[in-house]
């Protein structure tokens, strides 16, 4: 009886070890899964976040460009000199920018749109700084007959950006 009674204990602990190891790998098999699903999360919100500060950055150096055009247009129309400190802090706005957003730029299609609206940007800047240049001379109608010169010379970037406001990005 004794080697009967040894034989009917040995399954029961075999069913154990079995249902625990069983047990253990279901646990981590849920864990693994749960992990890989908040590193989704984590990938796809890093994902909206980058594209909230493109747009952010974007719209930082549309509202550079068209702050300095209005400072511009102030002076022209109504002879306003407190007008011109965003076109004269103008260029340093739109580089700060503009390095922040090409850092944050790795897809080659983003690279290449981005490289497409630089020589629009710098031509602006240009013509705006010269117009900067001209009106410190205070001869304004020499800065009109500038402005009126360049009208159209080049697209503008206030004309092949959108008119709606980006929000900030939030911190994270």
């Amino acid at each position: 009886m004794n080697k009967l009674s040894h034989k009917s204990a040995l399954p029961p602990i075999r069913l154990k070890l079995l249902a625990a190891f069983g047990s253990a790998l279901l646990v981590l098999v849920v864990a693994w899964v749960g992990i890989a699903a908040i590193n989704r999360q984590n990938e796809a919100q890093q994902r909206v976040y980058h594209a909230h500060e493109v747009r952010f950055r974007l719209r930082n150096i549309y509202d550079a460009v068209l702050e300095a055009q209005v400072g511009q247009s102030s002076y022209l129309l109504l002879g306003e000199t407190k007008s011109l400190t965003a076109l004269r802090t103008m260029r340093a706005r739109v580089l700060s920018d503009l390095a922040v957003l090409l850092a944050f730029t790795s897809d080659p299609a983003q690279l290449a749109r981005l490289n497409a609206l630089l020589p629009i940007l710098e031509g602006d800047i240009s013509t705006l700084e010269e117009s900067s240049r001209l009106i410190d001379t205070r001869d304004r109608a020499m800065v009109l007959a500038f402005v009126e010169k360049n009208k159209g010379a080049s697209i503008t970037l206030t004309s092949r950006m959108p008119s709606r406001r980006c929000a900030p990005p939030r911190e994270r």
